[in-house]
């Protein structure tokens, strides 16, 4: 569905991710599309694989910490997991969760329904990531250092 590739990530519209969720999110799992949603004219948040997700974070830890931190100096307080959400509940509240990630700068697990999803439990594995914009870029202060 999505063609448009030439920066290594697609801008989509909320409005066109809002009317056409799945497709969009079975795009970022099959093709490892990563997409920057746009309202208006302003980049506010980010649609990646999840293996992406955990590049990005081990990019960030070794820019922000260097490579050659000792385990000991690693504070591993604020670790935790991602909350999990399936793509069925992001279709149904998706001005409102939007507006967390936005807002909150919260991040989100995507996770296809299934049957044992009703158990309330959200220790699953996403198959998609939804973040906050500024989480998506890597400070340009930080490659500078």
């Amino acid at each position: 569905m999505l063609s448009s590739k030439a920066e290594g990530f697609i801008r989509i519209q909320t409005e066109v991710v809002k009317s056409k969720l799945l497709l969009i999110i079975s795009d970022v799992l099959l093709e490892k599309q990563r997409i920057v949603l746009e309202k208006g004219e302003q980049e506010v948040a980010a649609i990646i694989p999840a293996d992406e997700f955990e590049r990005l974070e081990w990019l960030r830890y070794d820019i922000k910490y260097g490579q050659f931190q000792l385990d000991e100096e690693y504070d591993d307080e604020n670790e935790c997991g991602i909350p999990c959400i399936n793509i069925q509940e992001l279709e149904w509240n998706f001005e409102q969760i939007l507006a967390q990630v936005m807002c909150s700068d919260e991040i989100f697990g995507l996770t296809f329904p299934t049957a044992s999803f009703e158990d309330d439990n959200e220790n699953f594995i996403p198959g998609a990531i939804l973040m906050n914009i500024n989480n998506f870029w890597i400070p340009d202060y930080w490659l500078n250092k």
